[in-house]
């Protein structure tokens, strides 16, 4: 893939390993990653040069991605970015209110690397 074809993907995570893990999987995969680390970097982030999609940690200090998730989608310029939230948290409750902030779709942490691959590949697509 040419570098300029290069889907852009920010991910928003304030724990560093997950950060770089995710890094090296998009990466790898042909995405160009740029990596914030919490809400105020992301909110930054997305208002300089929105991407193409953004992996989105739920549970953060101070703003919490579904805040960032709602601000995303209340800007006209970013309000249909795809939004992939990861979480530790699984209920049926917390996916609700993921979806209601705004997720393009809602993945629970310690998600396989193809079935991360494949929702942000399906979320491109239909964005």
């Amino acid at each position: 893939m040419a570098e300029a074809d290069k889907k852009r993907i920010l991910v928003v995570d304030d724990d560093p390993e997950i950060t770089e893990m995710l890094h090296i999987i998009l990466d790898l995969a042909g995405y160009e990653v740029r990596i914030a680390h919490g809400t105020a970097q992301g909110m930054a982030a997305v208002n300089a040069d929105p991407p193409d999609l953004i992996v989105l940690d739920v549970m953060m200090p101070h703003l919490s991605g579904l805040e960032l998730s709602r601000y995303v989608r209340r800007d006209p310029r970013t309000m249909r970015l795809p939004i992939v939230m990861l979480s530790a948290l699984a209920s049926a409750d917390k996916v609700r209110e993921g979806m209601e902030a705004g997720a393009t779709a809602y993945l629970t942490k310690a998600v396989g690397r193809d079935k991360l691959l494949q929702t942000i590949e399906d979320a491109l697509k239909a964005a």
